[in-house]
């Protein structure tokens, strides 16, 4: 019986049988294959002078390069090479992905075969010689090769720390992408952000981040949405110019209505509750009570309850005396962690949107370096489509860190650097160093507010935000004192930003329920307002 072939399996061919139709198919083949009459003469001619006579056909010189045969140094390397990936194949663990020592050596020698094309007498390309020789797969082989590579960059013994804690694949992969130069530089910032952890230790998103840190920013990226919308508001702007004076007002109040409608449209998906701002991020969490303000510290709660499984080392709950009675609550007990992993953030949210920096911290605690701080810096630069929106309740750090760091340049007008005054005391203490901060925008945060503060002048300043403290242990904030401010504001064209009453209302009334949810008024007014950053090389008035 006659046999075909089918990839490597031989299959039987099964027998044919005759049929009618296959018959009549049969001889309707035949009668095509019958000689054709003999053509004329004339036609021969006819046909001649039509076609033009083929030309010959020149057999192409092959284009491939003569293989160099391996010395016998290279002979040697190669067998002593595939003896190390044979041994090595049978010693590697069944967990996958994992960067045993055995798939250390595997990696490092298939990096060595195709960095010095020892595989060249053996098979046209390293991908087809790691299949036929070992049964790896083309991208398999590929990929192991890759993480050969930054394994031997990173033999510099100021690197192999680092190459020492990759453990597996799902690590080493984003290294693979770069260059043996980006490899070094990556490597370097890697061993400094190590030392900066609390455990020594490498993961997945630090490697992210230390690669972001050295890349191109990605820049922000615009909806077909969004630039619709901002179509339209250049359309209303226009025509705001050919509205009768006399009907201006009406003509506000219907612009402003639009505006709404398309602010909603774009409106950035918050990640916080916090109404001036739309995300936070935290690259350092833990702190230290410094003022009375921190009393009620909500960041301090949260490390003690929904973020305990992670940080509940870096709080502890105190029995507290107050007014004759026991209050129990959780306080920062002063330790600091510094998460290197997470100082990409930004950079992978390329909306443009606010960002509240160390909501759960404070960037300018005594505890965080400055080389620390100047990489928060550079990666706020970097972000330059977002506003980051930093708050410290230790001012004097921050001017001295600014005038160092923005000593021959502008600082860039997407940061805006603000200190927290809860009261006389702490206004009259902090914004002395806050005025001497070198920023293009600075910023007053006055929640909670629990006294009330006589204030002289506001020269230097461009935004304050005020708000009640809220919690079960709250403390009341006097309408008359935010009144205060506000009129402050408004007199020294300071933008003025009301947050919230807090626990107690407008009247003193302890607000419950949807009433702790309305937007907040004073004198039945919201204040909403935003600055802009007017002087991007801000400095002292003082100075000036």
């Amino acid at each position: 019986m006659p046999i075909i072939r089918w990839d490597r399996e031989y299959v039987a061919k099964p027998a044919q049988t005759m049929t009618a139709s296959s018959r009549t198919k049969k001889k309707a083949a035949a009668v095509k294959k019958l000689p054709k009459a003999a053509a004329s003469p004339s036609q021969v001619e006819k046909k001649a002078n039509l076609k033009a006579p083929k030309p010959a056909k020149v057999k192409k010189p092959s284009l491939e390069e003569p293989v160099t045969p391996l010395s016998s140094e290279e002979q040697e390397e190669l067998v002593r090479l595939e003896d190390i990936i044979e041994k090595s194949n049978s010693e590697v663990g069944e967990k996958e992905g994992e960067l045993s020592s055995a798939a250390w050596k595997i990696t490092d020698a298939l990096y060595q075969i195709q960095s010095q094309n020892l595989y060249r007498a053996v098979g046209k390309t390293f991908e087809k010689y790691s299949k036929d020789r070992f049964n790896y797969s083309l991208a398999h082989s590929k990929r192991l090769a890759e993480v050969g590579k930054i394994r031997a960059v990173g033999e510099n013994p100021e690197h192999k720390a680092i190459v020492d804690l990759i453990k597996n694949e799902s690590m080493a992969r984003p290294l693979t992408k770069l260059s043996e130069s980006e490899l070094g530089k990556v490597y370097a910032t890697l061993s400094q952000w190590v030392k900066w952890k609390e455990k020594q230790e490498l993961s997945s998103q630090t490697i992210r981040a230390a690669i972001a840190y050295h890349a191109d920013a990605p820049g922000p990226k615009a909806s077909k949405l969004s630039t619709d919308v901002e179509a339209i508001r250049a359309e209303i702007k226009s025509l705001k110019g050919f509205i009768d004076k006399t009907n201006t007002k009406s003509a506000d109040e219907s612009f402003g209505v639009i505006e709404g409608v398309l602010s909603r449209l774009v409106d950035v998906k918050r990640s916080t509750g916090i109404s001036w701002t739309e995300h936070t991020w935290n690259p350092i969490v833990g702190c230290t009570y410094v003022s009375e303000g921190c009393r009620n510290c909500y960041a301090a709660f949260q490390m003690g309850t929904l973020m305990a499984a992670r940080h509940s080392d870096l709080v502890d709950r105190k029995s507290v005396d107050e007014g004759g009675r026991k209050v129990e609550r959780y306080m920062f007990n002063g330790k600091i962690k510094l998460l290197p992993d997470k100082l990409d953030e930004p950079l992978r949210n390329t909306k443009p949107s606010k960002y509240f920096v160390n909501s759960l911290s404070d960037l300018f605690h005594k505890k965080v370096n400055d080389d620390f701080i100047t990489t928060v810096f550079e990666m706020m630069e970097k972000a330059h489509w977002h506003t980051f929106q930093v708050l410290t309740k230790r001012p004097k750090a921050m001017a001295a860190f600014t005038q160092k760091y923005y000593e021959d340049r502008t600082p860039p007008s997407n940061i805006w650097l603000g200190t927290s005054a809860e009261n006389q005391e702490t206004f009259d203490e902090r914004l002395p160093h806050l005025l001497e901060t070198k920023t293009a925008l600075r910023w007053l945060s006055m929640e909670p507010l629990l006294g009330s503060v006589e204030i002289t002048s506001l020269e230097g300043l461009d935004w304050i935000v005020v708000g009640g403290e809220s919690g079960s242990e709250a403390r009341k904030m006097e309408a008359a004192w935010v009144r205060s401010i506000r009129d402050a504001c408004e007199k020294e064209k300071v933008q003025f930003f009301f947050k919230q009453w807090g626990k107690f209302g407008e009247e003193g009334q302890e607000l419950k329920g949807k009433a702790t949810k309305a937007q907040p008024k004073v004198d039945g007014v919201p204040h909403n307002n935003w600055p802009v950053p007017t002087k991007a090389d801000n400095v002292s008035p003082s100075a000036e």
